[in-house]
């Protein structure tokens, strides 16, 4: 059966002592130890309203005679009426309307009580809890009214706390609400709260496992991550306890799976056939089993360089030219490889300048490979470099003779190098010579040049030996000539000085007060004396001491002769 109250609301006045809400027939003495903040009831007559702190409540207001306490949401006032006309209201555990004149609920209705549920706001609504349970609602903590409704804040949870009913209070969260979780490496069940883990617990260190996304067991790979197997790209599932096979990266022979930083794995084009080696930067690389050269490798370093996968000496100074096979290289700084720079061909062959000015050309060899040529006084067939012999027929010091760019013994002889190609001018006060590195031991006795002037010149002939970056003036020859065109000679026996292996030297003719016309050859030229190398000519002011790289020029040559003999 319906129970009503509305007869004991309406004793006062017109016979009634309040309208709607059950919440009219609290006594005080059972008024909530707790409640919402500025909410108003009516209780009998009197307007009751929570405190700011929400723990207690004060009578705002008690209604007069012929008035009614009347609630709406939460406010409360007193009223000349007991409800609003038609609207919803509920007569105990009755859902029912207002009169039409507002003097109470009409007759009738549907009783909650009958469905097992509260009347609220004259709607029949489902119990939420029962009076003075602790429910969570928007994260933190409130007690169930009378009509099985959380709405009375009793904790505020602060930052990151969270509601526990089943406490009545607020605490870290620890995990995700119903999941299973792990604490460090035992594996639960995570309480409806996040606050605790429920009972029944199981520590995976006891079985040597780990606790993975709450269970415990072995893990097989890192969680979310890919990688390789075999040639296969493989996922790791969320809890690393296993994985799933997808791509074949090896099916078409042209890919490999390749492991990057940051757990991922791709299927990469092949870079190279494995056991090969290969030369990245500075550094062999050897192709691995996965046709990668991602290995670390062996570094050259500073001295040496990698070229066709392996490390070979530098063997040259960075930044300079040198020679190789003939032909001329540039050293270029590490971790870069020399680098061809210019191929002298089959008749030429490479030379750097003597004074370390990194100057390399190419220049006629000591003697044709696989010809017959004269070195260090010695007949025979010239080896492979050009600059040895690499068999003996004829021994001329033997003989105390030298050897003949005829590849002939001879007590005496007389090279004639250059071409009386171009004309230029040997003005007064300057020195024009040819430079030559000397291979056999010789010694000097005369030295012609082709000259041109019309009245009598004083010439000196001059004797340079390189030292360091210099020039230097060991002998001259001070002569007096009359005017003339053609080889013009310093003196039979007008020296006896002794051209060591090994050294370079410079001889030549000096104009002293008056100009005198010469003649060069240039580059490549006709050939070598038989005692060494024609590497160029000197052109200077004439001085005891020359500076070789301002007077050198290896594109040119004199037009002379040079008589030696055997020292």
């Amino acid at each position: 059966m319906a129970r009503s109250s509305f007869g004991v609301i309406i004793a006062v006045g017109l016979s009634l002592a309040a309208c709607g809400s059950s919440k009219k027939n609290v006594d005080t003495s059972t008024s909530p130890t707790s409640c919402d903040p500025g909410v108003m009831r009516c209780d009998g007559q009197q307007v009751r309203v929570c405190n700011a702190e929400g723990t207690a409540e004060t009578t705002a207001q008690t209604c007069a005679a012929g008035l009614f306490c009347r609630e709406d949401g939460d406010d409360a006032a007193c009223d000349s009426v007991a409800c609003l006309a038609n609207t919803a209201i509920c007569d105990g555990s009755v859902a029912t309307t207002c009169k039409a004149d507002g003097s109470g609920p009409k007759p009738g209705g549907v009783d909650c009580a009958d469905t097992d549920q509260n009347c609220d706001k004259g709607r029949c609504e489902d119990i939420v809890c029962e009076k003075g349970e602790k429910v969570c609602r928007n994260g933190d903590v409130y007690e169930c009214d009378d009509k099985g409704r959380p709405t009375s804040l009793l904790v505020d949870c602060q930052g990151s706390n969270v509601c526990d009913a089943d406490t009545g209070a607020c605490g870290p969260k620890v995990c995700e609400p119903g999941l299973p979780s792990c604490d460090k490496n035992v594996a639960g069940t995570c309480n409806d709260f996040g606050t605790a883990f429920l009972p029944g617990s199981v520590d995976c260190s006891k079985t040597d496992e780990k606790c993975l996304a709450g269970k415990c067991g072995t893990q097989v790979c890192v969680p979310v991550q890919t990688y390789c197997d075999d040639g296969y790209l493989y996922t790791c599932d969320a809890t690393g306890m296993s994985a799933t096979r997808g791509k074949d990266c090896e099916a078409d022979g042209d890919y490999h799976c390749e492991q990057a930083n940051g757990g991922y794995a791709y299927c990469a084009p092949n870079e190279c056939e494995p056991g090969e080696k290969r030369c990245i930067n500075n550094v062999v690389k050897t192709c691995s089993d996965n046709h990668s050269l991602s290995g670390a490798g062996e570094d050259c370093g500073s001295d040496s360089y990698c070229e066709e996968g392996e490390c070979k000496p530098r063997g040259c100074t960075e930044g300079l030219p040198f020679c190789r096979d003939g032909d001329i290289w540039d050293c270029q700084y590490a971790p870069s490889a020399p680098i061809l720079v210019y191929e002298c061909g089959e008749d030429l062959t490479c030379r750097v300048d003597p004074f370390g000015f990194s100057v390399a050309t190419c220049v006629t060899p000591d003697c044709a490979p696989g010809t017959t040529g004269c070195l260090l006084n010695q007949v025979g067939t010239c080896g492979s470099d050009g600059e040895t012999l690499s068999a003996i027929t004829t021994d001329c010091t033997a003989t105390d003779s030298v050897c003949t760019a005829d590849n002939e013994c001879t007590k005496t002889v007389t090279d004639t190098v250059g071409l009386d190609e171009t004309g230029d001018w040997i003005y007064a006060s300057s020195f024009v010579g040819a430079m030559f590195e000397v291979r056999s031991a010789r010694k000097l006795t005369e030295i012609q040049a082709w000259l041109a002037f019309p009245s009598s010149r004083q010439l000196r002939w001059v004797v340079y030996e390189l030292s360091g970056a210099s020039f230097v003036a060991k002998v001259d020859k001070l002569v007096t000539v009359d005017g003339t065109s053609g080889f013009v000679t310093s003196g039979v026996d007008s020296f006896s000085f002794e051209l060591k292996a090994g050294k370079t030297y410079a001889l030549g003719v000096a104009a002293t007060t008056a100009d005198v016309q010469s003649y060069y050859d240039t580059a490549p030229f006709t050939g070598n004396p038989s005692f060494g190398v024609l590497r160029g000519r000197i052109a200077s002011s004439y001085s005891s001491t020359l500076v070789a790289g301002d007077s050198y020029n290896s594109e040119t040559a004199p037009f002379m002769k040079v008589v030696t003999e055997l020292p």
